[in-house]
């Protein structure tokens, strides 16, 4: 009886107890990471074994400085204090000044086993704080028989000893909670999660077997080696020998992607007609994961990436007072095999001394920023795990690329027609850089077709009938992907023109264009809070277009000469949308280079949209629709130019600055779905069709991987 009624109250509440289960321990895990992986700054310290141990060195040259006895002032851009330490192995550099530093500042010390041999490479960064009294840098390499410091500014120096004991690191400095927000975030978060987690229905087990896993394995490996011995023959650099056998790690990688993608490509051949999505995930998983370990960790290759990173960096320290901040848009990048891991170990132990500053993420701005979310949850799981500074900039570019691949995923496997065109649009060279690097565009570009999804659907699918609640998801991914970007508001009023006979009824039309309304209202609200927030639109200039940046005195100049602007912007669309330009939005990667071949990916594009639905089930696309999607596509492209000639040109000027053509990338697939045509029949199978658009396109995309991500790098 006992047992029974036991039973009874567990299947009852079972699935309570495993929601508050899932919660808490998600919440403990979440408290955890937060508390292990808040900012902290360390610094070098020779404890109390620094007067015995250390010995004092002559200053063997001083460049750079004017120098009055102990008082050093710069006076040249290149400046240095070199010493030459005795026979025994340094280990530590300790600067005493005989008065409190009066700056704050970076100092490096430069060393060498050569005289003169001093690269970037073999340096050590101290970040110093005003009124320090000394500073320490340890040095990690033996045999050092020459030392450069750099101290900028004016100050007044006691010594600069040398010493061979090791110097400890110690901390410094902590940051402090804030606990009450972070508190009630967890909460939410830990019970939104626990009540899905306890309701996912377990998969199915499907069997398997390790004679299909070996065989699948020895293929791909075997494939490899084919294409490794090729690029061996036609490139010394992939192998050479130096002692033995040495790799080229990024050409194996390569070789390793483009093995599995044709593999599985191939073994996938029956559904090319069908599965759309997987052909997208099978290209994302392949070569956006070889984009993403090729290229470089601490460099700017993206557009924009630094200033990208430091403002997801924010928001996932955004439960601290501070954080620690580090440029990686400033950082040295070497191609040179042998010195990638040194430059990594290196930055590693800069960021662990890097300064803390204060975080102004603020609520106000998270709508303009939903773009880092991505990034932001990678940077926080890494920081939280205590993994190093590369590896932390690692994960934020890894989520950003899985919340894309995620999001697009669901957008082709929603969508009853263009499939082809989506997947394509997609997987262009320049959109896979964005989404393996610190950028927002991938969560428009993703969240935009997501949505252009769900009104294609309402559009083209034969008998469909919209629903409040698709309408709503629709919405709600327009409303969430154009946050960062404002200005695609307009694209929203393409909902507006869903053919009525897709409406069960008046009641079901009228709610789904309350609902159109109140998502353009929210974004317009969203919008306008930071603007009120801030002094208007005299804030939103870019400075980096140049000195004379005034969007103010821009739109009166505007109004004042209508005529005068209406050639500029003319002028700006004959180049901005002409065909030889069309490369820019396409297999443009950033500042890796433009890849080749775009004639090819132009022709791919074209060929979906004339003939993608040659063999469907015949679709009338409302006239009306096709011609605003047109217009919507030009108007846009006027607003965005608009802008920039707002907050980017000098006021008056002839020519628009800083427009780039991955702005119109949001706005591509609503313009092939307007272009679509089914008018052209083939003869050859639907199969066939595919494998040749897709043949195309990714001959074009692993090209252009393979000469602008991998090829750079040697052995060395």
């Amino acid at each position: 009886m006992v047992k029974d009624t036991f039973s009874n109250f567990s299947d009852k509440y079972r699935k309570w107890f495993q929601t508050g289960a899932i919660t808490v321990i998600i919440w403990v895990i979440m408290w955890g990471l937060l508390v292990n992986g808040r900012g902290t700054t360390y610094q070098y310290d020779c404890g109390n074994e620094q007067a015995s141990s250390h010995a004092d060195s002559s200053i063997m040259e001083a460049v750079g400085y004017k120098q009055d006895g102990q008082i050093f002032k710069v006076k040249d851009d290149v400046f240095y204090l070199e010493m030459r330490p005795s026979g025994e192995d340094t280990k530590t550099v300790c600067v005493v000044f005989a008065e409190p530093y009066q700056n704050d500042a970076q100092m490096k010390v430069y060393y060498s086993s050569n005289e003169n041999a001093f690269s970037e490479v073999k340096t050590v960064c101290e970040n110093v704080k005003k009124g320090a009294t000394h500073v320490t840098f340890s040095i990690p390499q033996e045999n050092v028989r020459n030392i450069r410091v750099c101290i900028p500014g004016e100050y007044r120096l006691n010594r600069i000893s040398l010493s061979k004991t090791e110097s400890v690191l110690k901390t410094v400095e902590k940051t402090h909670i804030r606990v009450i927000p972070f508190i009630v975030f967890d909460t939410i978060f830990s019970i939104i999660i626990g009540f899905f987690l306890s309701r996912v229905k377990k998969p199915s087990v499907q069997k398997w077997s390790w004679k299909n896993i070996s065989t699948d394995v020895l293929k791909i490996f075997g494939m490899t080696v084919v294409l490794y011995t090729l690029m061996a023959i036609v490139s010394k650099q992939t192998i050479m020998l130096r002692g033995g056998i040495c790799f080229n790690v990024y050409r194996l990688l390569f070789c390793l992607g483009f093995s599995i993608f044709v593999y599985h490509f191939w073994k996938m051949r029956e559904e090319w007609k069908t599965s759309y999505e997987k052909v997208f995930l099978l290209v994302m998983l392949t070569a956006g994961v070889v984009t993403l370990i090729g290229t470089p960790q601490l460099s700017e290759r993206s557009w924009d990436a630094a200033i990208h990173y430091q403002n997801a960096y924010s928001m996932a320290s955004a439960f601290e007072d501070r954080y620690n901040n580090m440029d990686v848009g400033h950082l040295m990048v070497s191609y040179v095999q042998g010195e990638v891991q040194t430059i990594n170990e290196k930055y590693n132990d800069d960021f662990l001394r890097s300064p803390l500053v204060d975080n102004e993420f603020s609520i106000t701005s998270l709508y303009s920023r939903l773009g880092y979310i991505p990034s932001a949850v990678g940077i926080f799981l890494a920081k939280g795990l205590g993994l190093p500074f590369v590896y932390v900039v690692f994960a934020g570019r890894l989520t950003n690329l899985l919340c894309y691949i995620l999001i697009v995923y669901m957008a082709i496997k929603r969508l009853p027609r263009g499939k082809m065109l989506m997947v394509i649009i997609a997987t262009f060279p320049t959109c896979i850089l964005e989404a393996t690097n610190y950028s927002y565009d991938p969560w428009l570009i993703s969240f935009t077709l997501l949505g252009f999804a769900y009104l294609t659907s309402f559009v083209m699918k034969p008998g469909c009938e919209v629903n409040i609640r698709d309408g709503i998801l629709m919405m709600l991914a327009f409303v969430i992907g154009i946050g960062p970007k404002p200005i695609y508001l307009p694209l929203l009023f393409l909902a507006f023109f869903v053919p009525k006979d897709k409406f069960r009824d008046k009641q079901d039309r009228r709610k789904y264009y309350i609902t159109v309304v109140a998502a353009i209202a929210l974004v317009c609200a969203l919008f306008m809070i930071p603007m009120f927030a801030s002094t208007g639109l005299a804030q939103t200039a870019d400075i980096r277009g140049g000195g004379n940046i005034d969007p103010v005195a821009q739109l009166t100049f505007i109004i004042q000469n209508p005529i005068y602007y209406a050639k500029v912007l003319a002028q700006h669309m004959k180049w901005y949308l002409s065909i030889s330009n069309l490369q820019n939005f396409m297999v443009l990667m950033g500042y890796l280079g433009t890849g080749k071949f775009y004639v090819i990916e132009l022709t791919a594009v074209i060929l979906a949209i004339v003939a993608d639905g040659t063999d469907e089930e015949r679709v009338s696309i409302p006239v009306l629709y096709r011609m605003l999607s047109v217009v919507a596509w030009f108007g846009m492209t006027a607003v965005i130019s608009t802008i920039f000639y707002l907050v980017f040109t000098d006021v008056g000027s002839f020519g628009i600055g800083g427009c780039q053509l991955r702005y119109l990338l949001p706005m591509v697939f609503p313009l092939a779905v307007a272009l679509r045509s089914q008018n052209i029949k083939l003869k050859m199978t639907r199969g066939l069709y595919n494998a040749t658009v897709y043949f195309l396109v990714y001959f074009v995309l692993w090209f252009d991987i393979l000469q602008l991500v991998v090829r750079p790098y040697i052995i060395g």
